[in-house]
């Protein structure tokens, strides 16, 4: 699959100003099929948007316009519907990517980016089996099987669709080199919730190797994070409640990341241990945790520990997960 120059043109409207955005309307008003221009639109309708749960008269049109007319282009793969997107606005993205396999049915770039826009809507059977049909044309990327196991984990959480989903990393893993820290990450996840709790320990250990060993960039945060709080839950599992009030301590030890800083750490595995007693070591990790988020909220819950109580752990969560890279290797 070749690249195109979209994605640029996207990543560009997300700095465009009031002013520059209208320039690009008036040239849409001249020339319809402005595909540069229609693409930056796009960018900037994301970017005012931000992530608020509510969609414009631009964006929509950007977005579908773009699905009809270029539905190959990279662009699509950056992710352009929010999870509250209006169920209107879905179906129409979901009815433009079947009408475009129908079109052009051969086109590995169309069904990547109908692949991808389909768990975008949430069309979640739709998404799978586009990434089924990926694998098979294209046995040799990774990217598939990991879409096609978070597509099983996002459906459902049942311990047969984890099961399918970690088959599916698997084969992801098996094709990666070196094998990726979110792919790591997502499979010891899926292993945990099968009950698969050797592979878990497994795939953990080797997710912090890769946070120790390599340049992860943003992404070594979350394997420190995951990968001993990975180890803890399997610890808990197996009664063995020291090792695992080691592994939450070390696991806020960990240099923060762009997920962990804004929306938090998972606090399963401390919320599992402070309901069974262990406050001490609870507080130091939301100690730990005050480095890097919500300091007023920890706080609250500090002091509630230390005045004798065990408030249930929670934060909102988090509606995405990190994607594999797409690759044409």
């Amino acid at each position: 699959m070749d690249t195109d120059e979209s994605l640029i043109w996207l990543q560009a409207g997300y700095e465009l100003n009031a002013e520059q955005a209208g320039e690009l309307q008036s040239r849409l008003a001249v020339d319809p099929n402005d595909f540069e221009a229609r693409a930056k639109l796009l960018g900037y309708a994301q970017r005012e948007l931000h992530w608020e749960s509510r969609e414009s008269h631009l964006l929509r049109d950007s977005l579908l316009w773009c699905i009809e007319h270029q539905p190959s282009a990279d662009l699509h793969t950056s992710g352009s519907l929010h999870p509250d997107s209006s169920p209107s606005l879905r179906a129409e993205v979901c009815s433009l990517w079947r009408a475009a396999i129908a079109r052009d049915p051969d086109n590995l770039a169309v069904l990547r980016n109908a692949g991808l826009g389909f768990f975008g809507a949430r069309e979640l059977e739709s998404a799978r089996a586009t990434f089924a049909e990926l694998e098979r044309r294209d046995p040799q990327n990774a990217a598939w099987p990991s879409w096609t196991a978070r597509c099983l984990t996002w459906s459902s959480k049942s311990a047969k669709d984890s099961a399918l989903a970690l088959a599916a990393y698997e084969r992801a893993l098996a094709l990666e080199q070196p094998r990726h820290a979110d792919t790591l990450w997502q499979a010891a996840e899926s292993a945990l919730r099968c009950a698969r709790h050797d592979r878990a320990r497994e795939l953990a250990l080797e997710l912090l190797d890769a946070a120790r060993a390599r340049e992860l960039g943003w992404m070594r945060g979350n394997a420190h994070y995951h990968g001993h709080r990975i180890l803890g839950l399997v610890a808990l599992i197996d009664d063995d409640l020291a090792s695992a009030e080691r592994e939450l301590v070390e696991s806020a030890r960990t240099v923060g990341s762009p997920q962990l800083d804004s929306f938090g750490p998972e606090l399963d595995l401390a919320n599992a241990l402070l309901q069974r007693g262990c406050a001490d070591s609870v507080v130091e990790f939301l100690e730990l945790c005050t480095r890097f988020w919500k300091r007023d909220l920890l706080n609250v819950w500090i002091a509630a520990i230390r005045a004798g109580q065990r408030p249930q752990l929670d934060k909102l969560p988090f509606p995405f997960e990190v994607g594999p890279e797409l690759r044409d290797d």
